[in-house]
């Protein structure tokens, strides 16, 4: 049994594939020599046990949570459950509606997980980004519940699908995976407005700075794919947005984690982990798919230790007069050793120069590169909501009876957990209150 195998999530969902060619005033034609094999299905993430896991060469099961018939009381006046979304590794995605502003059209999403050490870290994660343009954070109050078992997250609700649901559009739309002297290419054209090769690096370029700000929180997000990479479009216009940070991690905490096929070398060797050139590396296999409507060898099973992109025969290589500076970025992202894998600012720069080169370029695309439009208007009644104040007494302290957020005070005496404290009410006074918990939120 192969070290690394396809593991997959149960749910499949539609996708088309971008493309960002550089040269399309040229003649571009479809490839019929073979169909080319592209594999659409969802792949499952996993943390730091899954990959020890499949290290160990064990099975990886992970159990979803069941499903969720009705909103917690204190949603329940304000919200009501549309549908269910998707289902994955780590828990439900649900559309909720807001009733509570007399209007059909504001929608939220809400995450329902287990309740472990990673839905609390995600929970803060997304609370740190709120400040962020195209990484989502979490809205309302109170913006999660939790219950003896299980976690509610609310995120907001993104209208037009992710970046595998587009990929697998291009897949299935005859013309637009295509080829320019002998070289795999993108025609994204071929799938209709709004989409060119210009506005689907424009999309990719949206990612890449939230994956910046990611990183300039301190944060690494360690599952970047075409899932995790969704769009909202708001008056016409559209953007990308990163999603689930449910195994990011802070700088240098080692913890190694992802999907496989996006996984970089050095994470799969269990070193250099958490480090931000993982998530180059992880976006360099997301550009390659839009550029060349095709998946990197290594995609099958995962084992990108070996991988040399300067030897991908898919990737017109500097001998050749074909090859870009998409091309060449591709390479540059794609590089094995993590510590010359280049930053998201060089990212940025040079995929700006390459897009404003870019034949299918447009006023509205340029527009796209500096989109700072936010989720779209939320009602104020999400947030209209007072926390009861229960008066502790000589009781324990809970993180609902915190009148405030909660800030760690020190490391726990149990791995992984944190002494917190809080503002709470106890016998009339307010005062600071301790409790246990694997992050203060």
């Amino acid at each position: 049994m192969a070290l690394f195998i396809y593991l997959w999530c149960l749910l499949g969902i539609p996708i088309a594939a971008i493309r960002s060619d550089l040269d399309t005033g040229d003649t571009l034609e479809t490839d019929e020599a073979s169909v080319r094999e592209f594999d659409l299905q969802r792949r499952m993430g996993l943390n730091a046990t899954g990959l020890e896991r499949l290290k160990a060469n064990l099975t990886v099961h992970q159990e979803k949570p069941p499903t969720v018939e009705e909103l917690p009381a204190v949603w329940k006046d304000r919200m009501k459950i549309v549908k269910e979304l998707g289902s994955g590794a780590f828990g439900r995605i649900y559309q909720l509606a807001a009733t509570c502003d007399g209007t059909k059209d504001h929608f939220v999403s809400m995450k329902f997980m287990v309740k472990d050490s990673d839905a609390f870290r995600e929970v803060k994660a997304l609370r740190r980004m709120k400040d962020s343009k195209h990484v989502i954070s979490t809205v309302g109050k109170p913006d999660y519940l939790e219950t003896s078992d299980s976690m509610y997250i609310l995120t907001p609700f993104m209208n037009s699908g992710d970046l595998l649901g587009l990929m697998k559009k291009c897949v299935e739309t005859d013309g637009c995976r295509c080829s320019k002297e002998g070289i795999a290419r993108t025609c994204w054209d071929k799938i209709g407005g709004p989409y060119s090769n210009a506005y689907v690096l424009a999309l990719f370029y949206q990612a890449v700075l939230g994956v910046q700000d990611m990183h300039s929180k301190g944060l690494v997000h360690m599952d970047i794919k075409l899932e995790n990479i969704m769009m909202n479009c708001v008056a016409g216009k559209c953007s990308a947005y990163i999603i689930d940070l449910g195994v990011s991690a802070e700088f240098g905490t080692r913890m190694p984690s992802g999907t496989p096929g996006y996984m970089a070398p050095e994470v799969l060797n269990m070193f250099g982990s958490s480090q931000p050139q993982n998530d180059i590396f992880s976006l360099g296999v997301v550009l390659y798919m839009f550029v060349y409507g095709e998946q990197p060898a290594f995609f099958r099973d995962g084992n990108t230790r070996n991988y040399d992109p300067t030897k991908d025969t898919i990737i017109p290589q500097s001998d050749n007069a074909e090859q870009s500076e998409i091309d060449r970025l591709v390479i540059s992202m794609l590089n094995n050793d993590y510590k010359s894998r280049i930053d998201t600012p060089e990212i940025l720069q040079r995929l700006m120069g390459a897009l404003l080169t870019l034949p299918d370029i447009t006023k509205e695309v340029i527009e796209m590169l500096s989109l700072t439009q936010g989720y779209g208007d939320l009602p104020q009644c999400l947030w209209d909501w007072t926390p009861p104040h229960h008066d502790l007494a000589d009781g324990p302290v809970h993180r609902d009876e915190c009148l405030e957020y909660s800030s760690e005070k020190m490391k726990g005496p149990d791995k992984g957990m944190k002494i917190c404290q809080c503002p709470v009410l106890r016998k009339g006074k307010r005062t600071v209150g301790y409790f246990s918990a694997p992050e203060c939120l």
